[in-house]
């Protein structure tokens, strides 16, 4: 697999609700991937804009870490696999799909838009 820039879809448990808002605004696949660092890309998680939505419309200020809304219960796939891939955003609607090896450590991300855009030849 050729290798990629994979940080914009990347932030750290450290960040804020506004930190990762902006990563997901970003990125357009409606979730960023949580990581240790961004030198290891250890996967800790997810979070999407519908848990900073959530945490906003608790009244959260936006300045608050992360750390308590990150999803440690994410579907993942330990290969590249695009049709699996696929599949999970049909069967789930998710944003993101991260590939990870065996130590967690991120290795690729599908997401949505893309896959969608390669299935009609656009990319």
């Amino acid at each position: 697999m050729e290798s990629e820039n994979l940080t914009p879809y990347l932030t750290t448990e450290t960040a804020t609700l506004l930190e990762a808002a902006r990563v997901i605004r970003g990125n357009y696949a409606r979730t960023a991937v949580v990581v240790d660092d961004f030198e290891t890309r250890k996967v800790l998680g997810v979070i999407s804009e519908g848990d900073i939505l959530e945490a906003s419309l608790q009244g959260v200020d936006v300045h608050t870490p992360i750390t308590e809304f990150v999803n440690h219960s994410f579907t993942y796939l330990h290969e590249a696999d695009e049709t699996a891939a696929q599949q999970r955003f049909a069967q789930h609607g998710f944003g993101l799909i991260p590939v990870v090896d065996d130590q967690m450590q991120l290795q690729h991300v599908y997401t949505m838009l893309r896959s969608f855009r390669k299935s009609m030849g656009i990319e």
